[in-house]
């Protein structure tokens, strides 16, 4: 099974992509930190099924494109606390998308991941000192392209997470569910 992943590297601002082999638990993990601020993506990577339907060719680069300003936080005054945020990328296909010129490429290979997971039990919410850390799942998130057109569709995950408020970090593992070719 092939996934993508990517790294910032610490030292640099430019992410460094490479093909990876050994993740066969989940078809998706995420690392978010700085949600309050400037997310910035510290583990990405897209597995499995999923992976071989967006990148048929599976010689597929990310490049991240930044997140949405709309950006929902459990803060401790909520009765029905959860998070959501999304996440747009690119998926360049230069096998499968060679035919495209590059303004449409930057159309047809642009994606979003929209992360959104609730806090279903007061087990959920662990206060620790001065942190409070909230788990959380879903089986809502999804991954689709930004531009839909009839026939493209959106993949589904399961979702399970944590938010560290201390460490202000979303982590996220999810297997793949379904696929819907519904156009929102």
């Amino acid at each position: 099974m092939t996934s993508l992943m990517f790294f910032v590297p610490i030292d640099t601002n430019t992410p460094a992509y490479s093909q990876e082999e050994n993740n066969q638990e989940n078809d998706l993990v995420f690392e978010v930190q700085g949600l309050r601020t400037t997310p910035i993506t510290k583990n990405f990577q897209l597995s499995g099924e999923v992976w071989e339907k967006v990148c048929p060719s599976n010689q597929c680069q990310i490049e991240e494109d930044g997140y949405s300003s709309y950006v929902v936080l459990p803060e401790p005054e909520d009765t029905d606390p959860r998070l959501y945020t999304t996440l747009f990328f690119y998926i360049h296909d230069n096998v499968t998308n060679k035919e495209l010129t590059p303004l449409q490429k930057r159309f047809v290979e642009r994606y979003e991941l929209s992360i959104s997971c609730d806090v279903n039990s007061v087990k959920d919410i662990i206060e620790q000192e001065n942190n409070i850390i909230y788990k959380c799942s879903s089986e809502y998130p999804d991954l689709s392209k930004s531009n839909s057109e009839e026939n493209d569709p959106t993949y589904y995950f399961r979702l399970e997470g944590t938010y560290d408020t201390q460490n202000d970090t979303l982590t996220g593992t999810g297997e793949y569910d379904r696929e819907s070719h519904d156009i929102e």
